[in-house]
């Protein structure tokens, strides 16, 4: 019963953890962002006074009156990590803005422009979706619920198996927006290279999702790596009709938006059937999944090169 305890006790912090983290993005996000950086330098306002609208507009963003909520209702125990999640919020509030203003000087050093380049013929080619990938949201958040996971599983005398796999599968999710929209962060430029390169629709598409499958293996190694797989190659082949066909411009640095209508949802269920089957009854349920996958690589890869 004491370890028990103790699992409980771990996995709760560790969830409190991921919570916190997860909504650490929304409050350090600047509503003044909307506004054309152009247009609030024309507002006739002197630098003490934009530094007091940048203040306010923290204010504006509803998930912090929802923290300070929970933090009144929980009393003591929750006030702590609330005012820490209010502090790193403005923190990441701040550090928002001196990115957006010296992005251009700050990005030379990002260390995402030195990932070593992949062995292969579509080593240059993966290594530059991986470097795409990084630079959206959704990842971090994945990487936060797999460290979690994995450090209690490490530290638990006893981890519960389903946890691993219940686990693995919300970090497959977090993942799940993008691998429908694989193809949201290239440039018209970007197309215009893959038109001119040697290479197959299929091969590109290839490209982005051995980069997909990489990090999401990366991820999930520590956890229920075989169901990490199945989810993964299901993501992508039900992902694939959206990603070419209706491709949707993101923004760097935020989160990915799913396409709209059943598709999200149908791939998720699909996902989550697929990995609990690889996971509690048999590996086998590998070929389909690898058949789908390849059947849809190659059906679409052609639709890609049409387009």
């Amino acid at each position: 019963m004491r370890d028990l305890g103790r699992s409980a006790s771990v996995a709760g912090n560790h969830f409190l953890l991921v919570v916190g983290l997860v909504l650490l993005f929304p409050l350090s996000a600047d509503p003044l962002r909307r506004i054309p950086e152009e247009r609030f330098r024309l507002l006739p306002l002197s630098t003490s006074e934009r530094v007091r609208v940048r203040m306010i507009s923290l204010f504006l963003n509803p998930i912090l009156w929802g923290v300070l909520a929970v933090s009144l209702w929980g009393g003591m125990r929750l006030i702590n990590a609330s005012m820490t999640l209010l502090v790193l919020a403005v923190v990441g509030n701040g550090v928002s803005i001196l990115w957006s203003r010296d992005s251009s000087y700050l990005q030379r050093f990002s260390p995402l422009c030195h990932l070593p380049t992949l062995p292969g013929p579509l080593g240059r080619l993966v290594t530059k979706n991986v470097r795409e990938m990084l630079h959206v949201l959704d990842p971090y958040v994945g990487l936060v619920m797999a460290v979690a996971a994995a450090i209690y599983r490490f530290k638990s005398a006893i981890p519960v198996p389903d946890a691993m796999h219940g686990m693995t599968m919300l970090v497959a999710l977090t993942l799940s927006s993008y691998a429908q929209q694989l193809f949201a962060l290239d440039s018209e430029h970007g197309f215009e290279r893959y038109r001119l390169s040697p290479l197959r629709g299929w091969q590109v598409l290839l490209a982005k999702d051995l980069a997909f499958l990489l990090i999401l293996m990366v991820l999930v190694l520590p956890l229920a790596s075989l169901a990490g797989l199945t989810a993964g190659l299901v993501l992508l082949a039900l992902g694939h009709r959206p990603s070419v066909l209706v491709p949707e411009r993101q923004l760097w640095w935020c989160f990915v938006a799913r396409a709209r209508g059943w598709s999200g949802v149908f791939q998720v269920v699909v996902m989550f059937v697929a990995g609990r089957v690889a996971f509690r009854s048999t590996s086998l349920v590998l070929i389909p999944c690898m058949a789908l996958y390849l059947g849809s690589l190659v059906y679409y890869g052609e639709l890609f090169e049409r387009h």
